[in-house]
Parts: C-alpha cells; sequence; structure tokens
C-alpha cells in the first residue's frame, strides 16, 4: 500500500511511462477521480497526443421528486474539449446530446455497439405460474429499493408473481435481509452472466436502474429471447421498444413506476 505522498505520485508516473514506453501510443480514458487528477496536473502532456474518451452514462439523483443530473462528467467533457480527440459510446443518445450541448464534439464521437456471441441456453418447459428474473449490481444505481416498493404493490395487488434476485453489492452496502418483509422475492446470492440463471418459459427478465448506458444485462436477455421489463433510461430504447418488450416511460415519481 502506497502512503498519501506516494500515492500523490501516481498520476506523475502514469504520465512519465507514457512518455518513456509509450511515446505515440493512443490514450484511453474512462471519467474517474484518478484521470481528474491527471488532466488537472498534465493536460499539456494529453494535447500532444491522441485521446480517446469513453462516456457511457451521465449519472443521475432524486430529490424531492424531482430527477438531477449530475454535471461532473460533463463539466470534464468541457474543460478537456480541446484535448480529447474522440469521445466513444456503447449507444447514440448521450453523443447526440454531448454534441448538442458541447458543439465542439460534432464528428468527433463514434457509437461503438457491444458484440456477444455467448450461447443460448434453451429455456426449460416450467408448470405453474410466471415469475420475474431481476439481475445486476445491488447498488443504488440500479435500484434495489424501487424493486421492494414493486414487490409490496404485487403483494398488495394479490398478485402471486415471485421475483428472484441475483447480484451482489459492488459500490455500496446492500443486506439481503432488506427483503425479509417481502415473502414474494427470493434472494439466489451473486451470478456469473444471464446463462448462469436457470430461466424458464414462464420467466420475465425485470430491471430497474436510475441511470444508464445499454446495459449488457439486457443484450444478453434479448439475445436469449427473454421477455424484457425495463425502465427507459440511457439507451435502452435503442434495443428495447413497444414492439420488443415491455419500456416503461422514466419517472422521478417511484409510485407512478411501480
Amino acid at each position: 500500500l502506497l502512503n498519501g505522498s506516494a500515492a500523490a505520485r501516481i498520476p506523475e508516473m502514469a504520465v512519465r511511462i507514457i512518455e518513456n514506453f509509450a511515446a505515440t501510443a493512443r490514450i484511453f480514458m474512462k471519467f474517474c477521480p484518478f484521470c481528474e487528477d491527471v488532466m488537472h496536473s498534465y493536460a499539456d502532456f494529453f494535447q500532444k497526443r491522441q485521446l480517446v474518451y469513453f462516456y457511457f452514462c451521465a449519472s443521475y439523483y432524486i430529490m424531492n421528486y424531482t430527477l438531477y443530473e449530475d454535471g461532473a462528467e460533463y463539466r470534464f467533457l468541457s474543460d478537456y474539449r480541446n484535448h480529447i480527440d474522440y469521445v466513444v459510446s456503447d449507444h447514440s443518445l448521450n453523443l447526440e446530446q454531448l454534441e448538442y450541448r458541447i458543439p465542439v464534439y460534432q464528428g468527433r464521437t463514434q457509437t461503438l455497439y457491444t458484440y456477444s456471441q455467448s450461447v443460448v441456453p434453451a429455456l426449460r418447459h416450467q408448470e405453474g405460474g410466471r415469475c420475474l428474473i431481476w439481475a445486476s449490481r445491488l447498488d443504488s444505481q440500479k435500484r434495489p429499493d424501487l424493486l421492494h416498493k414493486l414487490a409490496v404493490e404485487l403483494l398488495a395487488e394479490n398478485i402471486e408473481t415471485k421475483i428472484y434476485v441475483y447480484g451482489s453489492a459492488v459500490l455500496d452496502q446492500f443486506e439481503p435481509t432488506y427483503f425479509d418483509d417481502c415473502p414474494n422475492v427470493i434472494y439466489k446470492g451473486s451470478f456469473s452472466g444471464l446463462e448462469s440463471i436457470p430461466f424458464t418459459d414462464k420467466s420475465a427478465f425485470l430491471y430497474t436502474s436510475l441511470f444508464d448506458g445499454l446495459p449488457n444485462v439486457l443484450l444478453e436477455a434479448a439475445q436469449m429471447s427473454i421477455p424484457i421489463i425495463t425502465v427507459d433510461v440511457g439507451g435502452v430504447s435503442e434495443l428495447i421498444s413497444e414492439n420488443s418488450g415491455f419500456l416503461v416511460r422514466n419517472s422521478a415519481d417511484d409510485t407512478e413506476l411501480v
């Protein structure tokens, strides 16, 4: 582990490594505190090199039933608009918004949709009722709180649909006991790709998220021909439409979403 003074020199170390061992390399960057520190101190260094920026989604938060955008990444893209040569994303909507807000990026963006060629397992036949499968990170971005509210509403409406939840927390803290008052929620632990989940011909995939790009789990579910119920955030509508799934209009009102 590095002490504080040594850790503060990591941006300089990264720049010196590029300078001495990869002088002509194309540089790829994604928004994070480390890249903020690097660009704050060494922006002129990167202006002389081809810099490609990965931009997947803007962050949002809800306050008093209003949806607000966290502008930190836009500030970064604006501050270093003369240093970043290309911006690449996995969907087109946020690039269109970027070009509208910061016109200098027009002609300097590229959408590269994720390519998937995984093995598609056969859906086994199941007797009995339908069920919902929810699989993602159990972090606040993915709205486990909304999932809880949905489960409570299903119980109130006497809808006997089970929700099987797969995943674990990565960025936040989460306790599976959060769903203890929802007997219709069965927590199954972590998972490794949707192929590891036993979908049946009575399953539908439920996806909740406050903000997103174009999630890999939705691409996998679509490839497996599993019915998808998802909120319309980020680039989701570039995959799911009213003709191919159940696309729920985004709202800051959880009651409306449920």
